[in-house]
This record gives C-alpha cells, structure tokens and sequence, in this order.
C-alpha cells in the first residue's frame, strides 16, 4: 500500500506542478523584495557621498568668500556663507542614515518559513523535533510577521489543490 501524499500525487500529479509553480513564484517575490531593499540602500549611499560632497565643497567656498573683501567691508549677510553649505550637509547626513539601516530584513525568511511547513507535513516521521524546529528557527529569525510579501503569490500550501485535500467532502 502506498502512503496517502504518494496516491495523492499519483492520481494528480498537477498538484505537485502547481506546487512548484507557487514556490518559484515565491522565490521570485523574495528575490525582488531583497534586489528592492539593496537598490535603497546603495542610491541612499550614493546620495549621502554626493551631497556630503557638495556640502563640504559649498562650505570651502563660504570660508574663501567670507575671508574675502566683500566680508571685509561689512556686508551684512554673513550668515548665508554658512546656511547654504549646511542644508545639503544636513540632506547627506539624512541619506547615510537610511543607508545604513539598523533593520536588515533576513533574506528569504518566507521561503524559508513555507518550506519548514511543508517539511513538517511531509515528516511525520520526525514528529515535532526536527521539522517544528525548522519552523521556529525561521519564524523567530523573520523580522516581520511570516507571510507573503506584498504582491506576491499565495503560498505553496493555499492552493485549490491543498484546500481540495483539506476539504474531505
């Protein structure tokens, strides 16, 4: 006699395709997300060195200007020699700060989640040990909720395939 999950394929074997397909879709939606988040982080970095640039060559100018006879004869808006350098100072600091992030979301933690559910369901051999272990570790090591990233395709798991075999009617 075969096992349940090997008859299921067997007499349907469109559920496994359909499974895959759900996974690479997955895998797609978390590729995107992580090319996304490094794509902010490196114009943000770029953007900090620009202006940090430009702020300090602004402020190299307002010292030569401001030591200059201009400055000498008492005009009287000295305190624009050093406004203007600060505001893309100001921005540069701004924009290191987001390149930096604190918060690194940790790659593929959805896929990584799926794929200890389904190893879960499909070791029952295991039982809780190794297969629930898979589910904790990638659960606590997710920065966010476990679920989909926005735009992406449901799961492997919500299928019309695995809601056909949870429903037994």
């Amino acid at each position: 006699m075969l096992p349940p999950l090997v008859s299921r394929l067997v007499s349907d074997p469109s559920l496994a395709i359909e499974h895959a397909r759900r996974y690479a879709a997955l895998t797609e939606a978390e590729l995107a997300y992580a090319g996304q988040y490094w794509q902010r982080r490196a114009v943000a970095a770029v953007a900090a060195a620009v202006l940090l640039g430009v702020g300090l060559m602004l402020g190299g100018v307002a010292l030569l200007v401001a030591q200059g006879p201009g400055a000498q004869a008492g005009w009287q808006a000295n305190w624009l020699f050093w406004a203007v350098p600060l505001v893309p100072l100001a921005l540069g600091v701004l924009a290191a700060f987001i390149a930096a992030g604190t918060i690194q979301p940790i790659p593929f933690a959805t896929l990584r989640a799926q794929l200890a559910q389904d190893a879960a369901l499909l070791l029952p051999a295991t039982g809780p040990t190794a297969a629930q272990a898979m589910v904790n570790s990638a659960v606590t090591q997710s920065p966010e909720p476990v679920g989909e990233p926005a735009g992406a395709a449901p799961s492997p798991s919500a299928s019309p395939a695995a809601a056909r075999e949870a429903d037994p009617s």
